[in-house]
């Protein structure tokens, strides 16, 4: 696609679920080892264990 060339509306939906689907799929895992497996290594778990 040159910038100025028309696009429908359903190539627009085609393209950019794509583009989402391959973010998310990127996006899941990382989240999931930084967040819950790595967070339970490095004790970093969210809970406040010393509050006064």
């Amino acid at each position: 696609m040159r910038a100025g060339s028309p696009i429908s509306f359903w190539e627009f939906t085609r393209k950019g679920a794509v583009i989402t689907a391959i973010t998310i799929a990127i996006a899941a895992p990382y989240l999931w080892l930084r967040y819950f497996v790595l967070a339970r290594k490095t004790g970093r778990h969210g809970r406040c264990t010393d509050v006064r």
